[in-house]
């Protein structure tokens, strides 16, 4: 194209000799500068492709993340169900005073029991990090995924840990009065044997720990409800700005 354009000036500047070598040279000048910006043009617009082919990545990774936390939320939130509605039914029971079964021993276990609710996917955001926050075009979506796992997945970390630490205090007021008891070493039927049963449901303070255990059970349910649709509401947000 440069080299058509170029003998057409030279035609032209030949018709009038006296201004041809000016001509020439403010032509030269003239097709360099319009080749630059050409290039520069192209190159830009390819710069563009790229970084958009790996935002949208991210941004893929990004999903898959947060559909395996909510996966992840799904199930920690069906086992502490099953949980909230043991520890009831075992509070209720000894309520009632109700006579001794060897069902118990695996109920006083479940409720119990605690577990580390905090094993959440942050490698996409990890990966995000090592790639530049700016590489997210949306700077409302950048800000809203920072929140997410900085502050929010933070916070929720944080009052994980702190209800450990309570929950491990509870753990001397129960040890003398319970026996461990694993049938065969099969972890499925091990259970928590009253040393006493009847000291048990005549002295409310005894069973105080297990109703402790109900009340952070719903805490930890009502956490992770309120974690896992902020986690929805984020998805929601991405998958949007993939679509445009």
């Amino acid at each position: 194209m440069i080299p058509f354009f170029r003998k057409i000036r030279k035609k032209m500047a030949d018709d009038n000799r006296p201004l041809k070598y000016m001509r020439y040279a403010i032509g030269e000048i003239v097709l360099v500068v319009i080749g630059i910006l050409i290039a520069l043009q192209i190159n830009t617009w390819k710069n563009d492709v790229n970084t958009r082919k790996l935002e949208l990545s991210t941004l893929n990774e990004l999903i898959n993340a947060l559909s395996q936390d909510t996966l992840t939320i799904n199930s920690y939130l069906s086992h502490l169900t099953r949980k909230k509605e043991v520890t009831r039914n075992l509070l209720e029971h000894l309520a009632k005073k109700k006579p001794y079964n060897t069902s118990l021993d695996n109920q006083f276990m479940i409720a119990y029991t605690q577990s580390g609710y905090k094993s959440f996917n942050i490698s996409a955001f990890d990966l995000l990090k090592e790639r530049g926050l700016d590489i997210l075009s949306n700077e409302n979506l950048r800000r809203n995924i920072s929140h997410h796992y900085t502050i929010d997945l933070g916070e929720l970390v944080s009052w994980f840990e702190r209800l450990e630490r309570v929950n491990m205090a509870q753990t001397p007021n129960l040890y003398p009065l319970f026996t461990v008891d694993t049938p065969n070493s099969n972890v499925s039927e091990a259970g928590f044997h009253p040393n006493n049963y009847d000291n048990l449901i005549e002295n409310p303070e005894l069973v105080a720990p297990f109703k402790h255990y109900e009340l952070v059970t719903l805490s930890y349910i009502k956490r992770l409800d309120e974690y896992k649709e902020k986690t929805i509401i984020l998805l929601k947000l991405i998958e949007n700005e993939i679509e445009k």
